[in-house]
């Protein structure tokens, strides 16, 4: 008798019974995966690596354990992606909120977790204003990230707002620089205190950086430009035309030196 092929030729003829099973073995695979590159991490590293992957029921249990709640990842690791300077109040900031579902469920769940877990970090006094290497803190990356939830929380316990960051082409950002798309943040920031100067120039040309970014990140997802109307909910503004953003501005120096190098 010959050999049967371990995936037949027309998978779609599965049943539901048999796709359950499946689903639940690429499951107990993925889980296997995390839990191995956890055993090889300190408990320190295990504090910031469950809250990055917003497992608070983990980050309660090393707390209780006796974890430092402001320890920092340290050494690098060979398959994470962690700065050394991440705090766990940062890791849980610079979580992604879109992930495969199999590992952390819905947009808002992840929310959910990601508020949860802020709460118990600030319960256990954490240092709010602590940085990443480009000097961004948990409410800088908060508000880049639009989770205005996460960034009233830290609001509320006065997290810092005159702090400064580099970002990319920006030389330095704070807070209020970053809240540009929220009214509401932006009068909440000045209402605590911050002292930045933001001009309009400045806030069109942060908007359609941030566009260009939400541009690129719907091209590779759906694998196709952009329709007039998707362009508009991704932030397109007819004036864009009218600013230059500090990228755009870098390209055309380098551009200008190429040319004034290949003069005779």
């Amino acid at each position: 008798m010959a050999n049967q092929p371990l995936v037949p030729a027309e998978p779609w003829r599965y049943g539901e019974e048999t796709w359950m099973r499946i689903l639940i073995i690429i499951a107990i695979a993925i889980f296997s995966a995390a839990t191995a590159v956890a055993d090889d991490l300190s408990p320190n590293q295990q504090l910031i690596d469950a809250c990055y992957r917003l497992n608070q029921f983990r980050v309660v249990k090393l707390l209780r354990e006796g974890v430092d709640v402001n320890t920092t990842f340290g050494r690098k690791h060979q398959t994470l992606h962690y700065g050394t300077e991440w705090t766990p109040l940062l890791a849980v900031a610079k979580s992604p909120h879109h992930a495969p579902i199999a590992t952390t469920g819905s947009s808002q769940q992840r929310a959910a977790k990601r508020l949860a877990i802020l709460r118990v970090l600030i319960s256990n006094n954490c240092d709010l204003d602590k940085c990443d290497a480009t000097g961004a803190t948990a409410l800088h990356i908060s508000i880049r990230n639009h989770d205005s939830e996460f960034a009233s929380l830290l609001l509320l316990f006065n997290a810092n707002v005159n702090t400064w960051a580099t970002r990319e082409y920006w030389e330095r950002e704070s807070p209020l620089h970053s809240a540009y798309w929220s009214p509401d943040l932006t009068a909440s920031l000045l209402s605590h205190g911050a002292n930045a100067e933001i001009t309009d120039e400045y806030r069109l040309a942060a908007a359609k950086a941030d566009y260009y970014h939400s541009l690129v990140g719907f091209i590779k997802s759906n694998g196709r430009m952009a329709t007039d109307s998707e362009k508009l909910q991704l932030g397109f503004n007819p004036n864009f035309d009218d600013i230059m953003t500090p990228h755009e501005r870098l390209i055309e120096q380098v551009s200008a030196d190429l040319k004034a190098g290949d003069a005779p």
